[in-house]
């Protein structure tokens, strides 16, 4: 058990904290451990027994500071607590998230089911927080940038990925999981429960595709030598979800009725046939009004080498 602190030691804590030593040589003064001496005058400040670090400058500075430069910088530059002291003077107060404006307009926007079906592909529902967020490959970057022109949140690269999140939006979660989008939702994904017509039903289709779907186009050589082109659209999903695809894509009169096939734990709905696929990337792409723009373009490229 370590020794306990006497008044001594506190008043001694705040005298070195005063004179701008580090935390390390303080807790080398004081035979103590870093991390207790932070945590002893965080609770002295939180008594006003010893000053924070934005108590060094003028108040109303730091508040011209914070509207011009925002709460990140504001930390950086007067201190961890400086905007719990501006609290403290009563001169800050939590303001209504930035976002809820953006959310209410994103739930009356034409394109809502669309990125409904992006996200119930490619996105993640934090569990047990208001968070929503999407990671993509770099060369899709741009198609982020659609959704935050439309829902805000913040985009930034990571690496060889593009990250967008958003956070606070108790509508926007309410939403998703009125749509079975739920945390952790790739091996239990389930139908939406709240399509209403066709029109609805495509566009959200559309989306989960450009998420977890492909359109595959490439040239086979045959044992005789002649070469044939082999072209075929598929989806990846739950066996439930995939079942419920398949239903819709059976609307379209499609010839084949496609087995669902199994990959570890993942399952696979494909069509090869040329009728059927082009059937199905019309019904998806079609005089739409918004794509991921590679999987657009492949779509054209595959009509061109159908001659369709």
């Amino acid at each position: 058990m370590g020794k306990k602190w006497t008044k001594a030691d506190y008043d001694k804590l705040i005298s070195l904290k005063k004179d701008k030593l580090t935390w390390q040589k303080i807790s080398t003064i004081l035979h103590r451990t870093l991390q207790s001496c932070r945590k002893k005058y965080n609770i002295l400040q939180k008594k006003n027994l010893a000053p924070y670090a934005a108590d060094a400058y003028n108040a109303e500075e730091i508040l011209s500071y914070y509207k011009k430069n925002g709460h990140t910088k504001t930390l950086e530059r007067y201190g961890i607590y400086s905007i719990k002291y501006l609290k403290k003077k009563k001169l800050w107060k939590r303001t209504t998230n930035k976002n809820e404006k953006k959310v209410d307009d994103f739930l009356k926007h034409k394109h809502r089911w669309y990125w409904a079906g992006f996200i119930a592909a490619d996105g993640c529902v934090l569990k047990n927080t208001n968070a929503v967020s999407i990671g993509l490959a770099k060369k899709d970057s741009s198609h982020l940038y659609k959704l935050k022109r439309i829902l805000g949140g913040g985009v930034w690269d990571s690496g060889d990925k593009t990250d967008w999140k958003i956070t606070g939006c108790n509508d926007l979660r309410n939403f998703l999981f009125g749509l079975n989008i739920v945390p952790r939702k790739s091996l239990i994904l389930k139908p939406p429960a709240s399509l209403k017509n066709d029109k609805i039903t495509r566009e959200f289709m559309r989306g989960y595709f450009d998420g977890d779907g492909c359109i595959s186009s490439f040239v086979e050589n045959t044992k005789r030598g002649y070469k044939y082109r082999r072209t075929s659209v598929s989806v990846l999903g739950t066996m439930e979800f995939l079942l419920w695809g398949r239903q819709q894509f059976e609307k379209l009169n499609i010839c084949s009725h496609n087995k669902i096939g199994k990959s570890r734990n993942v399952y696979c709905l494909s069509y090869s046939k040329k009728e059927d696929v082009i059937t199905i990337l019309d019904w998806l792409y079609g005089d739409a009004g918004i794509y991921l723009d590679r999987k657009y373009k492949k779509y054209l490229e595959v009509k061109n080498l159908m001659n369709c």
